[in-house]
């Protein structure tokens, strides 16, 4: 007989109904003599009385917060995503999965050449020229090397274990031909690692803090980590300018509350218009809030006024037809906010206003246009 092949679905509910310590024993990450009544000392930080506590289908350590279930671990300890997460356990089972042909986040070079790569940019840095070196001021407190084939900046993605995985890149002179020369150029994701980081750049300096805080601050490029850095926020991540969600949100931890300090032009708002239907059905929209930068860039604003605007609801951002749109892919609970917000903002009562967001579009007949 053909052995069983698994689907993810299917082999995380097997794995869910294991116990976890005997996993982490059959994946060699935990040695049984090292657990007495359920703990051990905790191997995310530095302890020397037990904090970890194991319980049934998941592990939780009440000196540095680190828990989750066996899926957690291993991302804690090897830096995994899910799929290969899975396909760790599957291998010390001895069951075969049926995983796509592609995986997002597998990577695709397991050598250290981007680490080599990075310390030749670092070395160039160095050996820069006056004005590199000083028109690299503007990326501190960044690290920052340039690539002097091409005359270009250069900043690193990370992994959330803090290895290079590929590079961004931002023109070191002005030009008149921005599409030969573009100001920004990423790594490709076929000539790097980058898909591990879901192309999140600051992700291996952030994931600490994102963790402790369960919050995330979303900008878009990797310049507008900055005044959020020098604001002492260290849990921002920028998206580089993808708005790929599920990427997003696969890679980052389980966090309770967003901030969106997306560019305040017409596409950074609808990137957080995007962001915000997104979630609606995944979290509380009472815990999104944007940031608006008067129509400047996070960066130019804070050069500017050396402030961050307050944050706010994520509801005044959003227009009409924004709410609309939110409320049809949100889940009950922000459904009955959205409508309790539109009410006490027109002052109507809670039918009219649960009306205005149930109301169908008229449909257009042909006799009604003469």
């Amino acid at each position: 007989m053909e052995e069983k092949k698994y689907t993810l679905k299917e082999f995380k509910e097997f794995v869910l109904s294991q116990d976890i310590i005997d996993i982490l024993v059959k994946c060699n990450l935990v040695d049984e003599n090292e657990i007495t009544n359920r703990k051990m000392l905790c191997p995310f930080h530095n302890e020397k009385t037990p904090s970890l506590v194991f319980y049934e289908d998941h592990y939780h350590c009440f000196g540095c917060g680190s828990g989750g279930d066996v899926f957690a671990y291993l991302n804690n300890t090897y830096d995994t995503s899910f799929v290969q997460s899975a396909q760790i356990i599957a291998d010390a089972y001895g069951k075969q999965l049926i995983l796509k042909a592609t995986n997002p986040f597998l990577p695709k070079y397991n050598d250290n050449r981007f680490e080599e790569e990075w310390q030749g940019y670092l070395n160039d840095m160095n050996n820069a020229p006056g004005r590199i070196r000083d028109g690299a001021k503007i990326f501190f407190p960044l690290e920052v090397g340039y690539d002097k084939k091409i005359d270009y900046y250069v900043l690193r993605f990370t992994s959330k274990s803090g290895k290079t995985i590929g590079f961004t890149k931002r023109r070191a002179f002005e030009t008149d031909d921005k599409i030969k020369f573009p100001k920004w150029k990423h790594s490709s994701l076929s000539k790097s690692n980058i898909s591990q980081c879901g192309n999140l750049f600051n992700l291996g300096s952030a994931i600490r803090h994102i963790r402790d805080k369960r919050h995330v601050i979303l900008v878009e490029g990797p310049k507008d980590v900055i005044p959020w850095i020098m604001e002492n926020h260290k849990e921002v991540v920028a998206i580089s300018g993808t708005h790929n969600e599920d990427n997003t949100f696969s890679i980052l931890p389980e966090v309770d509350s967003i901030t969106l300090s997306l560019d305040s032009d017409p596409a950074g708002k609808k990137g957080m218009l995007d962001l915000a239907c997104y979630l609606s059905d995944k979290m509380s929209l009472d815990n999104i809030t944007f940031v608006d930068f008067d129509g400047l860039d996070p960066y130019d604003y804070y050069q500017k006024n050396n402030s961050l605007p307050e944050e706010k609801p994520i509801y005044e951002l959003l227009t009409e037809d924004g709410l609309k749109l939110v409320y049809n892919r949100s889940n009950a609970f922000n459904k009955d906010r959205i409508v309790s917000y539109y009410a006490e903002k027109n002052s109507l009562s809670w039918s009219e206003s649960e009306s205005f967001f149930k109301m169908r579009k008229k449909k257009v007949y042909k006799k009604d246009i003469s």
